[in-house]
């Protein structure tokens, strides 16, 4: 995934990254993941357009709040979920413990 930061001013496809470096998607996925936790600006746009590296501190702000921004609404919709559920459960055995007493 070097590729991505030695060579920033192209444009790379997912499956481009994934012939060139011979790995898997998953792989070039948490790839990109680790250097942007590194504070490395890598972009991505949806379906096939690729990743890319940025210097313009819009597109960055543009790209978090269009994609990760939305990645957390679904995380939170998700935990509030699944919380719900988790109680719903732990209700269930509660009173089925009751009635089993």
């Amino acid at each position: 995934m070097d590729l991505l930061v030695t060579r920033p001013l192209i444009v790379w496809t997912k499956a481009s990254l994934i012939a060139g470096a011979g790995v898997t998607d998953r792989r070039v996925r948490k790839a990109v993941e680790r250097l942007r936790r590194s504070g490395i600006p890598i972009i991505s746009g949806s379906g096939d357009i690729g990743y890319w590296f940025t210097e313009d501190p819009a597109e960055l702000r543009s790209f978090i709040y269009r994609e990760i921004g939305g990645r957390l609404a679904s995380l939170s919709e998700q935990d509030a979920a699944l919380k719900q559920t988790a109680n719903r459960l732990a209700s269930l055995v509660e009173r089925q413990g009751v009635l089993l007493a």
